[in-house]
């Protein structure tokens, strides 16, 4: 069954040496979190790898297709998420922006 929703998102991120200005400073951090999708509520676990108060880098478990806005769960069975924009994606590896 093909997967729902876009495969890429267009690759937004500078190439190996090139400079890339940032709006915030990022922070290292291997923490364990879910992505939800807003339509239906389905969940894929995956890994933040640095976070920033603009977005972050995740690291998805498995390969799914993913929607252009969605819920980063941060915390088991809380309240807590933040609402999330696909910037980029390269394989398992995307940025997301956070949405206000």
């Amino acid at each position: 069954m093909p997967k729902a929703g876009p495969a890429r998102a267009e690759r937004s991120r500078p190439r190996a040496g090139e400079h890339e200005p940032r709006q915030a400073r990022r922070k290292d951090l291997r923490y364990r979190v879910a992505i939800e999708t807003i339509e239906d509520g389905q969940r894929s676990p995956c890994l933040i790898q640095d976070i920033s108060e603009t977005g972050a880098r995740l690291r998805l478990d498995d390969d799914v297709a993913l929607p252009e806005r969605f819920l980063l769960r941060l915390a088991e069975n809380r309240p807590q998420s933040r609402l999330c924009r696909l910037v980029w994606r390269d394989g398992p590896a995307l940025g997301v922006a956070f949405i206000d």
